[in-house]
């Protein structure tokens, strides 16, 4: 398979910690860009957004995982359409194929057989029989990218008017009001939907989405059952939750979280003042914190940074789901952020300083 790009925290939400860097490499060569930290690294390193934060196929379908497509019916007509599509344009000629009686030459019998295709026989157009080995290999090699598609028309592409939204009406003197010792927002219902939406979405399309443990424990589970190579299996799991996710709208992990957050839990938006700071980001940048019993504050819930000078947070509330509490930041309230950011990472981060002790 070739190596396809595919970004697994999208370039469109690390824009927002673009600005001014310089690389290790050249030093006094300044451009646009963020500061990435690996591993232990003290010293960030510039960097182009676009090369960072990806895996190579990470969203890719091969042939070999398109048994998903008998619930996932895009990703089997997509496979359907690329295999019609090899075999009429095959040089020098076209091909068809033969299962026992059946011809397969429409799309539709392509996707009744395309479970045996290993079995099939070809031929061109006047009759005569086609060498197999290369066609087979051929379909093989397909890959369906309709994930990945479908990420950045769902998501990616409206998140820079989501965050323009956002911050735009929270600072909407008209949109403010008290209750209590706290300040609301009330957003537009539309904004605070692609808001809880954009958020529960980094939690499901990160390499190693769990579900609440979920997928640690059907691999487990499927290890004890069967002998033999498992990640194929647990992957093409992962891809049809992502699946149910974009192309259906009350089915699987995501839509049973995003409308159970909706309805019980409550949103804070933590803005940093001047002075206290900028949010970092990392490579696992929407997760689950969970307050340790000496800690003083109950601060368990979700967190997910958007910007600098923005942090979200999701807990256990009530109020109408587009009603978002409001808090300034200060310095230490932004240093203990970005260690609970830091500590959830999986190998990197991301900031606009270059010295971890500045953000630390």
């Amino acid at each position: 398979m070739n190596t396809k790009i595919q970004h697994f925290v999208p370039r469109t939400y690390i824009k927002a910690w673009e600005g001014p860097v310089t690389s290790r490499q050249n030093p006094s060569e300044i451009f646009n860009g963020v500061y990435y930290f690996a591993g232990d690294d003290k010293i960030g390193d510039g960097r182009n957004k676009g090369s960072i934060l990806w895996k190579p196929n990470l969203y890719t379908v091969s042939f070999d995982q398109a048994f998903i497509g008998e619930r996932c019916t895009k990703i089997k007509k997509d496979f359907v359409e690329k295999i019609y599509e090899l075999m009429r344009n095959r040089k020098p000629q076209p091909v068809y194929g033969k299962h026992g009686r059946a011809i397969i030459k429409t799309k539709e019998s392509i996707g009744k057989h395309m479970a045996d295709v290993d079995e099939w026989e070809f031929y061109y157009d006047d009759g005569n029989l086609a060498r197999k080995a290369g066609i087979i290999k051929s379909i093989h090699d397909l890959n369906s990218y309709i994930l990945e598609n479908e990420f950045s028309r769902r998501f990616e592409t409206s998140w820079p008017n989501v965050l323009s939204q956002l911050i735009h009406q929270l600072h909407d003197p008209s949109r403010r009001r008290k209750e209590g010792k706290d300040q609301y927002v009330d957003f537009e219902t539309d904004t605070a939907y692609e808001i809880f939406a954009f958020f529960q979405m980094m939690q499901c399309r990160s390499p190693r989405f769990d579900g609440l443990g979920i997928l640690t424990w059907l691999n487990n589970t499927i290890k004890d059952i069967l002998e033999g190579e498992t990640e194929t299996m647990m992957e093409a799991v992962w891809y049809a939750e992502l699946y149910k996710m974009l192309f259906q709208n009350n089915h699987g992990y995501y839509h049973t979280m995003l409308k159970s957050e909706m309805e019980h839990c409550q949103m804070i938006c933590f803005e940093a003042i001047d002075g206290a700071g900028m949010f970092i980001t990392s490579d696992n940048p929407a997760f689950l914190y969970k307050t340790k019993a000496p800690e003083r504050y109950e601060r368990t819930g979700y967190y997910f940074p958007i910007s600098p000078y923005h942090l979200l947070f999701m807990g256990k509330g009530s109020g109408l789901f587009n009603s978002m509490i409001y808090r300034v930041a200060d310095r230490k309230t932004v240093r203990l952020f970005n260690q609970m950011i830091y500590q959830a990472k999986d190998e990197s981060i991301v900031s606009k300083e270059r010295e971890l002790e500045a953000f630390l």
